[in-house]
């Protein structure tokens, strides 16, 4: 070190970071790291508010290739700094330099939620986008259970989810719908096992948090989340998923929140925090604003004497309090658990909505999740489902179950394929027409409601869009139509055999979006055709479905000038309107009558 540089730093406390970044770059480069390191601490410890100078020293360990340093520097200042969004950043992008993909997706999500600048959003949002092209996540399924894959770094990740064990938590979301206050807006799920109801109560419009001690739990609660976020291009929902070890100090360091949710999945989890079980519950309701829910596992030996932690608690909570009422058994399990709920304060009565709207009620709300009537739902084509409607799906499948040795050369899908075979968005919807309907005419032209980001193809071009194929319309091969059997075959047997059930499998929910004539609606199905080919031949009258984030929740006529292929000037108002309300006229018997398919 130059005799000038030794003089500049002898008063360190006094000089910019600039200066001192200088300095430290040359001591790196020239392979004097304990130096650098030297001052780096003493220039830190003088002014322990310069978060800029671990930034510049980061990212002067990360150029020299010293990654571990970086490592080590970063995390320790994010346990002091919970949450900082360049640490974070930079934290990611050290993971993306390292090959560790997945962990560098999660830290830049992290990061995301604490952007608060449009530069930082647009910034993370870049990062999110260059990261999750390196990952990917297929799903198997088994027949007590399905395993997440994920590929993002060296070694693969294999998440495997119980059905049993989906299902018991599906039970106690059912019941927390019923009585969650929908006026609330934040809550915290403890042990949140796999995530179902955190991610659930996320869809329904509340900033949620889940936390758990065991990192097991944290990670199998972020697989479905990848599953998700890398096929979609934006995201609806307000989600985080942590570690925490709940001790009494902890607990007391946790933000209040509406809502507190303690739903540990074993009874051992009370046992184990024994003679502190009911402090921890006594601190845990302060956090809560309006509601505390709380459940009790059945011990895994009745009348051991193992439940004495839960007696306590019971008994702690039965005693007059003034500031909150006592427990409310809400509803028992048929292992023996039993859900409570404790209520602190309500929503006023004109706040209160149902947490699962139905139909048009979703748009009075936070919900990207709701209940839709399915015989108003429709394809892409306009076709229907359910008794009386007509789907090319749903008759293979009824087809097939009528003849189980079906071949698809013999079946109504190959003779659909092969007489359904438009080549532009008029012959689609309307088929041959004595009138052109521009720009219908010129190939597979965007809907009029729909964003120009979607590519539009030009009359040559027909979308492939799954295997190589188009489950639509024709033409496709006969290995793309056996495939398409096969899985309508294994949705229909999943659903028959354990329900529709959206909340325990990822990506699980059938989406799209609503149609708006005043009153009226239809569902546009835009994911999940298989599935609502199976509700519908299985008999359901409603359904649940969710939003998809990539494009506009409620398409409403009355807003048809605003709609963006029509303000662009490239549909008149009467074609546009023409296609709109073509989709609640049609429900496509005609079509197959006309294709000779019954």
């Amino acid at each position: 070190m130059s005799e000038k540089k030794a003089a500049a730093l002898k008063n360190i406390e006094k000089q910019q970071p600039a200066v001192v970044a200088e300095t430290l770059h040359h001591l790196v480069a020239e392979d004097l790291g304990r130096e650098a390191k030297k001052i780096y601490n003493r220039y830190r410890r003088a002014r322990p508010e310069s978060l800029e100078m671990t930034m510049l020293y980061a990212d002067i360990l990360i150029n020299a290739d010293r990654l571990d340093e970086a490592l080590r520097l970063l995390e320790d200042e994010l346990k002091k700094h919970p949450g900082h969004f360049e640490l974070l950043f930079r934290l990611a992008g050290l993971d993306e330099i390292r090959g560790d993909y997945i962990n560098a997706f999660d830290l830049y999500r992290k990061a995301e939620e604490r952007a608060f600048t449009a530069g930082h959003r647009r910034e993370v949002q870049a990062a999110l986008a260059q990261v999750k092209e390196q990952i990917t996540s297929e799903v198997y399924f088994t027949p007590g259970s399905f395993t997440i894959k994920l590929k993002g770094n060296n070694n693969p990740l294999n998440l495997q989810y119980l059905f049993a064990r989906q299902l018991q938590r599906l039970e106690l979301l059912e019941v927390l719908r019923l009585h969650l206050d929908p006026g609330a807006k934040t809550v915290l799920e403890l042990e949140c096992d796999t995530g179902v109801i955190s991610r659930n109560l996320a869809e329904h419009g509340f900033r949620v948090e889940g936390m758990a001690e065991q990192v097991a739990d944290t990670v199998l609660s972020m697989g479905f989340e990848y599953v998700e976020m890398l096929r979609k291009t934006t995201r609806r929902h307000h989600l985080s998923f942590h570690r925490l070890e709940a001790g009494i100090e902890a607990v007391r360091n946790l933000q209040k929140k509406d809502v507190i949710l303690l739903l540990p999945s074993r009874m051992q989890w009370y046992e184990e925090k024994g003679e502190e079980a009911g402090t921890l519950v006594k601190e845990l309701i302060k956090k809560a604003k309006r509601q505390f829910f709380f459940y009790l596992p059945a011990a895994a030996n009745q009348g051991s004497g193992e439940d004495a932690p839960v007696k306590e608690i019971l008994a702690m909570l039965e005693k007059k309090n003034a500031s909150f009422s006592p427990p409310l058994l809400l509803h028992q399990t048929e292992e023996g658990g039993a859900l409570y709920c404790i209520e602190k304060s309500r929503a006023k009565a004109a706040d209160i909505r149902r947490v699962m709207p139905s139909g048009l009620q979703v748009t009075g709300t936070r919900s990207s999740v709701f209940e839709v009537e399915v015989e108003r739902c429709r394809s892409l084509n306009g076709f229907g489902f359910g008794e009386g409607a007509w789907n090319h799906f749903q008759a293979a499948l009824e087809e097939m179950l009528s003849k189980p040795d079906l071949s698809y050369e013999d079946s109504i899908l190959k003779r659909f394929f092969a007489s359904f075979q438009p080549k532009s968005r008029q012959e689609q919807l309307f088929g041959e027409l004595a009138a052109d309907l521009h720009p219908l005419q010129q190939g597979w032209t965007l809907l009029p409601w729909a964003e120009s980001k979607n590519r539009r193809l030009n009359a040559s071009e027909s979308p492939v869009l799954n295997n190589g194929g188009n489950p639509h319309y024709g033409p496709n091969t006969d290995e793309f139509g056996t495939y398409v059997l096969k899985r309508l075959l294994a949705t229909y047997t999943l659903i028959k055999q354990f329900g529709y059930r959206p909340e325990i499998f990822p990506d699980g929910y059938i989406q799209g979006y609503l149609l708006k004539d005043g009153a009226d609606y239809r569902f546009y199905v835009n994911e999940g055709q298989h599935r609502m080919a199976a509700v519908g031949l299985l008999g359901f009258e409603q359904v649940r479905v969710k939003f998809n984030p990539d494009f506009l929740p409620v398409v409403d006529i009355k807003n048809l000038r605003q709609w963006p292929q029509v303000k662009n000037g490239l549909y008149e108002k009467a074609v546009a309107e023409k296609v709109f309300y073509y989709y609640f006229e049609e429900n496509g018997c005609k079509k197959a009558k006309a294709l000779g398919l019954v």
